[in-house]
């Protein structure tokens, strides 16, 4: 008899933690403001570790591909700073993720992760707040 196979629900959060590390690394490549170029880099890494985290728990048997390639394109809308919008989709993005642990948490995961997945959904919930704040702060200075 083989090894138990990682539950559907981790699975999911290691490919949107992928998606996290790869759709931050484009939004600090396109951030003039340094500052936020910044925040998006450290971004990406919390995402990048909160996978290899979740890959070291359920081993070998979790490996994940990079998603297909999202839209890369300039989604501002008229009077929006480009800066704002893109914060916006970030925030975006890191809504559905609480959402894909709140469901991973409410289900059934492997009792060794359950510290960890809420660890992680504290410091997405974080990310989400912060995200938010910024978005709107960029649109009031814009």
């Amino acid at each position: 008899m083989g090894a138990a196979q990682p539950s559907p629900a981790l699975i999911g959060l290691v490919k949107r933690c992928r998606q996290g590390e790869l759709g931050f690394q484009a939004a600090a490549a396109g951030m003039a403001e340094p500052t936020l170029r910044h925040l998006c880099e450290t971004y990406a890494q919390q995402w990048a570790a909160f996978g290899e985290e979740l890959v070291s728990a359920v081993g070998s048997r979790c490996r994940i591909t990079n998603p297909p390639a999202g839209s890369s394109g300039d989604s501002a809308r008229p009077g929006e700073p480009r800066e704002a919008v893109t914060v916006g989709d970030l925030a975006q993005f890191d809504a559905e993720a609480e959402s894909a642990y709140r469901r991973a948490l409410s289900g059934e995961l492997p009792r060794q992760v359950v510290g960890m997945v809420e660890r992680q959904y504290a410091l997405v919930v974080d990310a989400l707040q912060h995200l938010t704040l910024l978005q709107q702060a960029l649109l009031t200075d814009a």
